[in-house]
């Protein structure tokens, strides 16, 4: 069954686009009519450099901590915990996004018969409207390989359209007639990331002051992505030119997409129809009509919800990327709710519950390539930090595996999260049998 996520509105903010992602590059599309906008994200543009992780005296602090509690002296001592502490926990920084591109169109009128769909079985994003006599439409999908991001513009009379990349913190920006070139750095560590866009188009690209505008456009196809010095060191922008060299072109990328995609999310489905007036209705106004009237049902749509984590795991999380973390792949700024980080108290283990059952073990690779690279840092911490053998993670983790203790005495202690972690390779062998594993 084909699971669509169909809404008759572009998005009114961030938390409202459609996200299209590959494991470790995604996008986030409006749908809009004027200046259609596309957030850009890559998992490894993380700002701040590797924490400091294992006060040499946090044992010592510890223990004094201890010898008040069994002396049962406990009426001032999460105040001094906090007091006590302070210099031994460690400050994650956020994932930042990587930029934002824009679409410009100078079509006038009204607009009618406007329709944003995302395909959750195929991973298109598709945008259908007319305004002022154009019919508009646009698609996007994010291949695996190559790790790119698509979009196609198709109008059905010539338009003139203009394009921008924008982003802080940019120590380079060029554009020519055939594209976009920029270099960044994050805004804490200075760690360094190239964007490179690609078009085709049969209408006429001129550079245009911090713009490409092109004049007389039915057609236009974008190839973009970002490569980083993290994942690719001191070559990451000429690893950016090999990225971009696309032998295939739009239709053979897309259909490669499809058969990608699809080979991992038709391996399971749940199928639970409504009417097919309910069906019809826009996602937003079906959970709408489920809020104000209690009586009312939509067994169609929790198979819709089904299909939808179905996707952000897919798209967020594959064997070769890093593990999706609390938004996924999708971030919005410089600085995202919780760093947009791996908090392995609970968050980080909930993207990955359904990830067997769903017969998606592949997609759960990068959450065990963290774990292997968290036993060698959570050795050192139990070492260092507590003088004790085997391995310790607390309740956070970021792009450099730290494990010791973070942000807060109340929370930042946990000491567990490696302990829970270690369910999910019970859980692959409880699906798989894979002895070897």
């Amino acid at each position: 069954m084909n699971h669509i996520i169909h809404l008759e509105n572009p998005a009114a903010k961030w938390d409202n686009a459609s996200p299209v992602g590959n494991g470790s590059f995604g996008a986030m599309l409006f749908g809009e009519t004027g200046t259609e906008k596309i957030y850009l994200s890559e998992e490894s543009i993380w700002s701040s450099n590797p924490p400091f992780d294992g006060d040499p005296e946090f044992r010592n602090k510890i223990e004094k901590l201890r010898d008040l509690f069994r002396s049962g002296d406990i009426s001032d001592l999460d105040d001094l915990a906090q007091e006590l502490l302070k210099d031994s926990l460690n400050v994650i920084a956020s994932v930042e996004y990587g930029g934002v591109l824009t679409v410009e169109n100078d079509i006038a009128g009204a607009v009618t018969n406007y329709r944003r769909d995302l395909d959750l079985t195929r991973g298109i994003f598709e945008t259908v409207y007319e305004k002022g006599g154009v019919r508009v439409n646009e698609a996007a999908f994010c291949p695996h390989s190559p790790r790119i991001g698509v979009v196609r513009m198709a109008f059905s009379q010539p338009v003139t359209l203009v394009i921008r990349y924008e982003r802080e913190n940019l120590t380079g920006l060029s554009y020519a007639a055939d594209g976009i070139r920029a270099e960044g750095k994050t805004a804490k560590g200075e760690h360094r990331f190239a964007f490179g866009l690609r078009l085709s188009t049969d209408g006429r690209p001129q550079p245009s002051g911090n713009s490409l505008k092109i004049e007389s456009a039915k057609n236009l196809e974008l190839y973009f992505s970002i490569t980083t010095e993290f994942t690719h060191g001191g070559g990451f922008v000429s690893a950016l030119d090999d990225v971009l060299k696309i032998s295939e072109d739009y239709e053979k990328l897309k259909e490669n997409h499809i058969r990608d995609f699809t080979a991992l999310s038709l391996r399971s489905d749940l199928l639970m129809e409504s009417a097919p007036e309910i069906e019809k209705l826009p996602a937003d106004k079906r959970l709408e009509r489920l809020r104000n009237d209690p009586a009312a049902e939509d067994p169609g749509l929790a198979a819709l919800y089904y299909a939808f984590g179905k996707y952000l795991l897919i798209s967020s999380s594959r064997a070769d990327t890093l593990p999706a973390n609390l938004q996924g792949v999708w971030v919005e700024k410089l600085e995202n709710p919780w760093n947009a980080d791996y908090h392995t108290n609970i968050n980080l283990q909930m993207n990955y519950w359904p990830s067997e059952r769903l017969g998606l073990s592949e997609c759960a690779e990068p959450l065990f390539d963290l774990m292997r690279s968290m036993a060698r840092t959570g050795h050192a911490t139990a070492s260092r930090m507590y003088g004790c053998r085997g391995i310790v993670a607390h309740h956070n983790t970021d792009l450099w595996r730290i494990a010791g203790p973070v942000d807060g005495t109340t929370w930042g202690m946990f000491p567990t999260g490696g302990a829970w972690l270690t369910t999910h390779l019970w859980q692959h062998y409880l699906y798989t049998g894979d002895k070897l594993f």
